[in-house]
C-alpha cells in the first residue's frame, strides 16, 4: 500500500543480497480477483563452477591475464570475482566508452580495459569491444561463453571457448567446445599450446 517506502526497502534488500553474490526474484501474490501484492524477495545463488578458482590461479601463474565479463549486476560480479580471487576492480559499461573522441580519451579508456579485473552489467557489444581493444594492444584473446549473447565475442576472440552446456550459437561461434563441466581444460590447453 505504501509503494514509495516498500520500493526503497525492496531496493535496499536487493542491493544487500547482490553484494553477497545473490541474484534475486521479486515474488507477488494475488488472492482471487484482488490486487497483486508484493510478497517478498527470493534469493538465488549462482556459484562459480567447482574448479574456477583453481583454474584462474593456474592460468594467472602461467602469466596469462584473466578478466571476467558478465551481464550480471555489478555487485554480483564483484562478489563472484572476490570468491575466485580474480580481483575486485570490476567496472561497469560506462567505463567502456571513451569520454571524448580525442586520442587522449580513447587511450584512457583502453588503459581501463587493460588493467581492470573485469566488467559487469555488459551487453554483447560491450564484450566485443573489450576483445577488440585487447587485440589492438597486441594481445591474443581467449573468451569463454555459453549463451547466444556470447556468440559475437566468441567469434571475435582468437580462441573462442564454448563451455559445457552452451547453446548451439555459442558452440558454432567457438573454436573449442568443452564437453564436460568445469574450466580446467582451458589451463590444460594453455600448457599443451606451449610445448
Amino acid at each position: 500500500d505504501d509503494y514509495a517506502n516498500m520500493s526503497q526497502k525492496v531496493h535496499d534488500h536487493d542491493a544487500t543480497m547482490g553484494i553477497s553474490g545473490f541474484k534475486t526474484l521479486g515474488v507477488c501474490i494475488r488472492v482471487n480477483d484482488g490486487p497483486v501484492k508484493f510478497a517478498g524477495i527470493l534469493p538465488i545463488m549462482d556459484p562459480p563452477r567447482h574448479d574456477t578458482k583453481l583454474t584462474v590461479a593456474r592460468i594467472k601463474e602461467a602469466n596469462v591475464a584473466v578478466k571476467m565479463i558478465t551481464g550480471d549486476h555489478h555487485n554480483i560480479g564483484k562478489e563472484l570475482a572476490r570468491q575466485i580471487d580474480l580481483g575486485t576492480d570490476i567496472r561497469t559499461p560506462d567505463h567502456l566508452k571513451p569520454q571524448g573522441n580525442s586520442e587522449f580519451y580513447i587511450n584512457a579508456r583502453d588503459d581501463v580495459i587493460l588493467h581492470a579485473d573485469g566488467f559487469a552489467k555488459v551487453k554483447p557489444l560491450d564484450k566485443h569491444e573489450v576483445i577488440t581493444v585487447l587485440q589492438k594492444k597486441g594481445m591474443v584473446v581467449g573468451m569463454t561463453g555459453d549463451g547466444v549473447n556470447d556468440a559475437p565475442a566468441l567469434a571475435k576472440a582468437q580462441i573462442g571457448i564454448a563451455v559445457h552446456g552452451a547453446t548451439d550459437a555459442a558452440k558454432s561461434a567457438g573454436d573449442i567446445v568443452l564437453t564436460k563441466d568445469g574450466l580446467s581444460p582451458i589451463y590444460t590447453a594453455i600448457q599443451i599450446s606451449r610445448r
